[in-house]
């Protein structure tokens, strides 16, 4: 299987009416504000992975990406930000920090998929409705790396 199989079509976030795409953004969001440093301002991605990629190189391209589909779906690129966020979760498989990549990139586009039935409602439900995943933020170790920065 190739991310091409896996990953959301243009046409599937389309059909989203404004108050299900807005619904989708800020659930997008969500997934992975806790990938993003506490001082980092969004436009500041490099300077994030440049100030932390000596300390741990994952962690550093986690929060790059992070910051990246914030952007994108600032810039309203919703489709570049999903590429984003579930980048997030094969860096940590490619890393070996959690499941096996055909595992876990899949499960994350499958979220985004039921996240788009779920946004078409007025209530769309829990973020995480079947529990949340080892890879959905960082463990302590690296969230204190992401609480240390600071930009220079």
């Amino acid at each position: 299987m190739t991310v091409r199989e896996w990953a959301l079509r243009p046409g599937e976030l389309r059909r989203l009416d404004a108050p299900a795409r807005d619904r989708f953004t800020r659930r997008l969001a969500a997934r992975v504000r806790p990938w993003v440093p506490a001082h980092a301002a969004v436009e500041h991605g490099g300077a994030v992975w440049s100030a932390l990629t000596d300390q741990d190189d994952v962690t550093a391209r986690c929060a790059n990406q992070a910051l990246g589909a914030l952007v994108a779906i600032a810039d309203g690129a919703l489709l570049d930000a999903c590429k984003a966020a579930a980048s997030i979760a094969a860096l940590r498989a490619h890393a070996g920090r959690t499941g096996a990549i055909d595992v876990v990139v899949p499960a994350f586009w499958d979220l985004l998929r039921a996240d788009l039935a779920a946004c078409a409602t007025d209530d769309p439900g829990p973020l995480w409705p079947d529990g949340e995943p080892d890879w959905s933020r960082p463990p302590p170790d690296e969230q204190a790396l992401l609480d240390g920065y600071r930009r220079s």
